[in-house]
C-alpha cells in the first residue's frame, strides 16, 4: 500500500527511517508517532550505534540528535556524508537551536528543535521525502496537522 500525505504525494508503504536518539523517552514518543504512521522505525542510540546499523542496511531519512555520548550528531553526519554522500536525508532533532549551522555544515538537511510537535515530524518528513520535486518547491507546501499518512486505495 501507498501513503498519501498531502492529497498528491504518494510513499512507499514502510519509509525507513533510524532514529539516532540518546533519550529513553524521545525514542519511544518518536518511534511511536512514526510507527503509528506506518513508517518503518529504527532506533540507534548514539552516532556509533547508527554507523554501524548503515554499514549492513540503508534507511530513507535519518533524524539525528546532536547531543549523544560516544559519537554525537556532527561527528556522526560527517561520517556518513564521507561514506554515504547522497543517501540518507539526515533530519537533525535537537533541544538547542543555537547549533543550527554547524548542523548545516556537517551535511545535515534539515533541522527541528525539541520539544517537537506531531505537524513539525511530519512537515519536516514530508520536506525530505519529496517524489520527483525538488526541495525549495517542497519547502513552500504547507501539510497537514497530523502525521498520520491516508492509505492510497
Amino acid at each position: 500500500m501507498d501513503y498519501i500525505i498531502d492529497g498528491r504525494e504518494k510513499y512507499r508503504e514502510a519509509l525507513k527511517i533510524l532514529l539516532a536518539e540518546d533519550d529513553p523517552v524521545h525514542q519511544r514518543v518518536m518511534q511511536r508517532w512514526l510507527t503509528s504512521a506506518g513508517y518503518d522505525v529504527h532506533i540507534a542510540n548514539n552516532g556509533k550505534e547508527a554507523i554501524t546499523y548503515l554499514e549492513s542496511n540503508s534507511c530513507d531519512l535519518l533524524l539525528m540528535d546532536v547531543q549523544m555520548p560516544e559519537m554525537d550528531g556532527i561527528k556522526t553526519t560527517i561520517e556518513i556524508r564521507k561514506r554515504w554522500p547522497e543517501n540518507p536525508r539526515i533530519v537533525f532533532v535537537t533541544g538547542c537551536s543555537c547549533c543550527r549551522e554547524s548542523c548545516f555544515a556537517a551535511g545535515g538537511d534539515d533541522f527541528l528543535v525539541k520539544p517537537i510537535k506531531r505537524p513539525e515530524l511530519k512537515a519536516a518528513i514530508f520536506r525530505n521525502m519529496m517524489v520527483g520535486q525538488s526541495k525549495q518547491e517542497a519547502l513552500g507546501r504547507q501539510s497537514k496537522s497530523s502525521l498520520e499518512p491516508e492509505p492510497v486505495s
